[in-house]
């Protein structure tokens, strides 16, 4: 098999998986909430994340920052 062909089957079956991850964050009720860090290219971010699913919720606040770092010291 050349390359192109496997790449593109690759890249499919990465579709399909996406396609499956979705589907399950959007039947998600996403009540666990925790403040993870993750990496965003080369730095990372702080953000607000189901504990179930792992989707993105938003973004914490300053306080909620604060609050977060002092439980973990």
């Amino acid at each position: 098999m050349d390359a192109k062909r496997r790449v593109a089957k690759l890249l499919d079956k990465k579709r399909n998986i996406e396609k499956e991850i979705d589907k399950i964050q959007s039947e998600c009720n996403h009540s666990n909430k925790v403040i993870k860090q993750g990496q965003i290219r080369n730095s990372f971010e702080t953000r607000w994340t189901c504990e179930d699913c792992d989707y993105i919720l938003g973004f914490p606040t300053e306080f909620e920052l604060n609050k977060y770092f002092r439980k973990k010291a």
